[in-house]
């Protein structure tokens, strides 16, 4: 069923790299595009209702997410081409290929074949777990699975994490960090990672530079973790998740 999607998609994949990924401004392009997702989160929505089975509104919402973070810029090629073949798959088990799906499938479709930019170098920041890692094979099982999350929370605080640091000074007999913050519609956020090399690549492609990079356990964070701040883990992936503050406080309680 995914197969027939794909051909639908790919003579659009090109159009949507160029305008979403790249900043083409071509207005016959672009108005294409915005018109696709458009169609595309309008489907989505229509597939909540107050009697949605949880398991089509957790796929939705997943859906939603990656279009939303599309349109917001926050992809680039790599991560489409990784988490969009997940989406789409389970969006078909869940909702079928009907008419009033398709122009969600088309987008996915789409963005799971999106080109490589000729001479860009591939990102790291994809949904494939380094299976030596639990943490990110806690993560890569909890896509498109909310019930995993507590499970998510237990592997977290035994696991070692990466957290960049902006700026570190010793504030009487406390040592004052300063963590690399983001705004995401859950609110005020700091970056973590499941890898050095997971952070030292967003770092760069960012072009912020570091005053150190922690490597603590997730029941750690507690002890350096800014007042008013979730936790985002591996920003710009699928494979990553966002904790909360009471989350994060928690996570030496989940250490037996």
């Amino acid at each position: 069923m995914i197969s027939s999607v794909r051909p639908a998609a790919s003579a659009f994949a090109e159009d949507l790299a160029l305008v979403l990924l790249d900043g083409d401004l071509d207005p016959v392009r672009t108005e294409r595009v915005d018109g696709v997702l458009a169609d595309a989160l309008e489907a989505l929505e229509a597939l909540v209702s107050d009697d949605a089975d949880p398991v089509v509104v957790a796929v939705v919402e997943l859906a939603a997410q990656l279009v939303v973070d599309l349109r917001h810029g926050f992809l680039d090629r790599t991560t489409c081409r990784v988490a969009a073949p997940l989406v789409l798959e389970r969006l078909v088990r869940c909702a079928g290929t009907g008419a009033e799906v398709a122009p969600a499938l088309v987008l996915l479709g789409a963005l799971a074949v999106v080109p490589e930019r000729e001479g860009r170098r591939s990102t790291a920041l994809d949904a494939t777990p380094d299976p030596s890692r639990p943490l990110e094979v806690a993560l890569a099982e909890r896509i498109g699975d909310p019930a995993a999350h507590g499970d998510l929370l237990d592997v977290l605080a035994r696991a070692t994490v990466h957290v960049p640091v902006l700026h570190a000074e010793v504030a009487g007999n406390r040592l004052a960090l300063r963590l690399v913050p983001m705004v995401l519609r859950e609110g005020v956020v700091a970056c973590a990672f499941t890898s050095p090399e997971r952070c030292e690549e967003v770092v760069a492609e960012a072009g912020g530079a570091t005053a150190a990079v922690l490597a603590v356990t997730g029941a750690e964070l507690v002890e350096l973790w800014p007042a008013g701040h979730g936790l985002v883990l591996n920003p710009g992936s699928v494979l990553g998740a966002v904790l909360t503050e009471r989350e994060v406080r928690a996570l030496p309680t989940r250490v037996r």
